[in-house]
């Protein structure tokens, strides 16, 4: 009965911590990594090197940086007698020498920094993240070096050999970083940052990618399911004789393995309702982005009309955005706003006095902007709908989707050569008086 009970106790420790590291490694490769450009809000993957105007100087190195942490451990050593005393009651003395590393000193600091790359940033503030940096500095030294109590304290500790191992991670800037966390507005300006949320499953930041995060999370999760594996099929065997008898463990086993199959089942369908909440988040992205255009634009109008007298041009332009206030339905054709935005920016060209404006200008500049979100809105989208098409389609995943009616979502497709090259028909009469 002892056995039964600390094997099931271990059982359900290691199969609780597996289960956490499952439903993580899931999430890693459901999320698509998206360019610092690109970020909305929510739960997001994106990949980017980072800038910082004033980063940091590191304790042990000196190295600019945005992040950093080190530790200074010492050795000891010491011989331990023992004594023991037999059946026959004559004494043993039994010596042994123990040695080891004592952490000494710790420390390390974080500033907050932009994740870049050529389709824009992202702001990231790395509080209370899970952070891997890169090893700068592993150097284990003697009292006759300098970093011995140049960086170190000037106490020893109990039994000292007098070694002390000096250890510094670091995320310099311009260094290529992968982070993983919730999004949210920025309070300063218009825009993203990804910051530590108590409701986001998750918020790592890794030097080492994507790939090297899954597999962290993929080999702990196998490993402690594993071990509650094992631990639940001895846990159920018993003693005869003093020895086990192996009958109890197919039954502890087996129990075991129903239970992780029903939930990795439950794992796997959550997983999908949340992919699938993702589409439909990244269609709903795009709706907001037009909407903002839209409102960009009935600004727009009266101020282009009473800048210029030869507005016909631009007015027919600025119509034509018009006309694409809704998105194009997946798999169907439609105008790319990338196109309409260009057609703005060739009519300022002709009429450089009206470039010239501040306030033209800045809506012109915001304008441009939304587009920018317009086109990063729909490339997320594309990208989780492929995410979605994947999972629902990869073995055994898609045995789930096909017990629970999930079926493929339609990218949007406005690459194509006829949407690239329609353009909206618009209805236009000059204003009286021109």
């Amino acid at each position: 009965m002892l056995s039964l009970g600390i094997g099931g106790v271990l059982a359900v420790v290691f199969f609780a911590i597996g289960l956490y590291h499952e439903r993580r490694y899931r999430l890693l490769i459901d999320l698509p990594t998206l360019r610092p450009g690109a970020v909305f809000i929510g739960l997001v993957e994106v990949a980017g090197k980072t800038r910082c105007e004033r980063p940091l100087t590191s304790t042990l190195t000196d190295a600019r940086c945005v992040w950093y942490s080190y530790r200074v451990e010492e050795k000891w050593s010491r011989t331990v007698t023992t004594t023991s005393t037999d059946s026959q009651g004559r004494s043993r003395t039994h010596t042994r020498t123990e040695s080891g590393w004592k952490t000494i000193a710790t420390g390390g600091e974080l500033i907050n920094f932009d994740l870049v790359d050529e389709s824009g940033s992202v702001r990231i503030d790395p509080e209370g993240a899970t952070v891997t940096g890169e090893c700068v500095m592993e150097a284990e030294v003697t009292r006759a070096d300098p970093l011995y109590y140049g960086k170190g304290p000037r106490e020893a500790v109990s039994n000292s050999d007098h070694r002390r191992r000096f250890v510094e991670h670091c995320i310099q800037p311009g260094a290529q970083v992968f982070v993983l966390g919730q999004a949210r507005q920025r309070s300063d300006i218009v825009g993203a940052e990804i910051a530590r949320d108590s409701q986001a499953p998750l918020f790592a930041i890794s030097v080492h990618g994507e790939k090297s995060v899954q597999r962290r999370y993929f080999w702990v999760a196998r490993i402690f399911l594993l071990l509650g594996l094992a631990a639940a099929s001895v846990g159920t065997a018993y003693m005869q004789d003093g020895r086990f008898v192996g009958e109890g463990l197919v039954p502890g086993a087996g129990a075991y393995v129903v239970i992780w199959v029903v939930a990795w089942l439950l794992l796997v369908y959550n997983g999908l309702i949340e992919l699938r909440q993702r589409v439909r988040q990244g269609w709903a992205n795009i709706e907001v982005q037009l909407k903002r255009r839209h409102d960009l634009i009935t600004r727009l109008v009266p101020i282009v009309a009473g800048l210029v007298s030869h507005e016909g041009r631009l007015q027919a332009t600025v119509a034509a955005l018009r006309t694409q206030l809704v998105a194009t339905p997946p798999g169907q054709p439609g105008p790319d706003p990338a196109l309409l935005s260009s057609q703005l920016r060739s009519a300022i060209e002709a009429y450089p006095d009206l470039a010239a404006q501040s306030g033209f200008a800045h809506l012109h500049q915001t304008l441009v902007d939304t587009e920018d979100r317009i086109a990063f809105a729909r490339n997320y989208f594309n990208d989780i709908t492929t995410s979605w098409n994947n999972r629902i389609a990869r073995f055994p995943d898609v045995l789930v989707a096909m017990l629970t009616g999930q079926h493929r979502q339609m990218p949007l497709d406005l690459d194509a050569p006829a949407a690239a090259t329609a353009s909206p028909q618009v209805q236009w009469s000059r204003p009286s008086g021109s």
